[in-house]
């Protein structure tokens, strides 16, 4: 909902910021249309029992604030439900991705009701909200390593022992990668072929998995890079 109305530019009908308007003012009709819009947008949100407890409310803000009051402390239950989740969801019969993509909403769902604030540091943070944030980062790269299946544990470890630790997004990633290429390792078992010169970055990773792991980190930024349309070569960090 919240989504909605920012992408409509309406989200100060519900905020308080945006008052209304006297009826002498001759932006009255103008605000009055817009906050009848926001209400039937929230009420077209709502179940049908919720709603028609509401419906005598014609006033965004008052409507926003009086639903807020009666299903908010619900929120805490529901992140405490979304932590239960999150410690006992393990990877199982599913794919990577499917397990990935359970673990994603999970995290997302908890940021909305848990979100870090934005560090307002210009150079260097020394608020604190930078190491919080990378905890949560490695929360998240740990929580998933420790979920997959036996068959990882030897990638997991690895992975676990590397400092840093990769970004989740590059941990799933090579993860997808050594399923997808098992089949194929298998086959050219014993076949010579010829490898690659390695690079700067590559030369400076300690283990093969540092290694690939640093290959999948520089597919992913060409990637994005050239679906940005952007010329510059990417370097590794």
């Amino acid at each position: 909902m919240l989504l909605a109305l920012e992408s409509k530019n309406k989200l100060k009908f519900i905020d308080g910021s945006l008052p209304k308007s006297d009826s002498s003012d001759n932006l009255f009709e103008a605000w009055k249309r817009c906050n009848t819009y926001v209400i039937a947008w929230i009420n077209l949100s709502l179940s049908a029992n919720i709603s028609q407890s509401v419906i005598w409310n014609h006033i965004a803000s008052d409507l926003w604030i009086d639903l807020k009051h009666r299903y908010y402390q619900g929120d805490k239950f529901r992140v405490a439900e979304l932590y239960e989740e999150l410690y006992t969801l393990r990877q199982g019969d599913m794919d990577v991705t499917s397990y990935f993509t359970k673990l994603r909403l999970i995290w997302e769902e908890i940021d909305d009701f848990r979100s870090i604030p934005s560090c307002a540091c210009e150079v260097e943070c020394s608020c604190g909200l930078g190491t919080v944030r990378k905890y949560r980062i490695e929360d998240q790269v740990t929580k998933f390593l420790r979920g997959l299946n036996k068959q990882y544990a030897g990638v997991r470890s690895q992975i676990m022992l590397m400092e840093p630790l990769p970004n989740i997004n590059i941990v799933f990633s090579y993860s997808r990668r050594r399923v997808a290429g098992e089949p194929r390792r298998q086959r050219e078992d014993g076949d010579e072929t010829a490898a690659a010169p390695p690079t700067n970055s590559e030369t400076a990773a300690t283990t093969p998995v540092e290694r690939e792991i640093v290959a999948v980190a520089h597919g992913e930024r060409a990637r994005r890079h050239h679906s940005c349309g952007s010329s510059q070569q990417w370097q590794p960090e």
